[in-house]
């Protein structure tokens, strides 16, 4: 082979390469795409969770004043008597 011959080879292995480095990104980006959804997925059934956490936190503290307003509604009739 003369040189010309060897560069026309070369030339043909690199647009291969291209062809597969090409083919490689388009897997990559398909996997990023997969994982942005997990990832999201998973980060809103995180803040779920943590909005579901705290409600039933304030709701736990509220309780025991809920529970006095009521206790007070019940007894406040009585001293009217």
């Amino acid at each position: 082979m003369n040189i010309q011959e060897l560069r026309i080879e070369i030339d043909k292995i690199d647009n291969k390469i291209i062809d597969l480095l090409n083919k490689r990104m388009n897997y990559v980006n398909q996997v990023g795409d997969i994982k942005k959804k997990i990832m999201n997925l998973s980060i809103d059934l995180k803040e779920k969770k943590k909005l579901l956490t705290d409600y039933l936190i304030i709701q736990m503290v509220s309780l025991p004043t809920r529970l006095l307003n009521l206790s007070f509604k019940r007894f406040l009739p009585l001293q009217e008597i």
